[in-house]
């Protein structure tokens, strides 16, 4: 396996010194709108980012709303940002089972968003433009598909599957047999890749991501994502072991 790197060659949406857009932004406490995207918006997230980047290297085929200028965001214009694809093309899916009594912080209320949903919002915003989901099941050659957008210059939306234990008994064969361990690393600019995980570790699962790179090192493939504002390294010879029915990438 040889000594393989590539990466987007634009400047990444930042926000007032993020590393990408943060669903933790967003909060009502009233299990309205703003909790939906805080618990289960991390695919709205990538989507901001994506359409943002592409934006700003001008891959769009119609403008973004003329209140956001990809390359002078700040919170305020990023949230309203999000918000309006919120209304427009893609929410998170509610618990119908749920009761505010019943309520828990990890937020099961919402049950997040699945790759179908994400692609069909791509494609409502594009409207002429298919997106597609490429599943860790279904396609064999997941490390080239990442590749290959990232060649394109176009960031790609990775899901990180929910494990085993947060499906009911029955479907735990559908989901993932552990969480992804990543490695947060700064971003000092185009100096690429990280050689040393400077981060402490943060596990996920269950979760939308934005591959913004891809090296090899030592015989293992990995990828640099961004996440709640942040820049992580995933280590994606170890995710792809481990196959489940949902993880997989948006292919825009």
């Amino acid at each position: 396996m040889g000594d393989q790197r590539v990466y987007l060659t634009g400047n990444y949406p930042t926000i007032e010194g993020s590393y990408g857009g943060d669903q933790e932004w967003f909060r009502d406490d009233v299990f309205s709108n703003g909790d939906l995207i805080r618990l289960g918006g991390c695919g709205l997230i990538a989507m901001a980012d994506s359409l943002l980047y592409l934006a700003g290297q001008q891959e769009l085929s119609q403008p973004l709303p003329s209140l956001v200028d990809s390359s002078k965001l700040t919170m305020s214009t990023y949230s309203l940002f999000v918000e309006s694809l919120f209304f427009r093309y893609l929410q998170p899916w509610r618990n119908p089972l749920f009761k505010p009594a019943n309520y828990q912080t990890v937020g099961n209320f919402v049950l997040g968003i699945q790759g179908w949903q994400l692609r069909r919002g791509f494609n409502r915003f594009f409207q002429h433009r298919q997106s597609r989901f490429y599943s860790v099941k279904g396609a064999g050659k997941l490390s080239q598909i990442i590749q290959q957008q990232l060649r394109r210059n176009r960031p790609v939306p990775l899901m990180i599957g929910p494990t085993s234990e947060m499906f009911p008994k029955g479907l735990r064969f559908l989901g993932r047999q552990s969480e992804v361990e990543t490695h947060s690393v700064p971003f000092l600019g185009p100096e690429f890749p990280p050689r040393e995980c400077e981060g402490g570790v943060t596990l996920m699962s269950a979760h939308w991501v934005t591959v913004t790179g891809y090296y090899q090192l030592e015989e293992r493939e990995y990828l640099l994502i961004a996440s709640w504002g942040k820049r992580y390294v995933l280590d994606l010879t170890a995710y792809l072991a481990d196959k489940d029915w949902l993880s997989g990438v948006i292919v825009v």
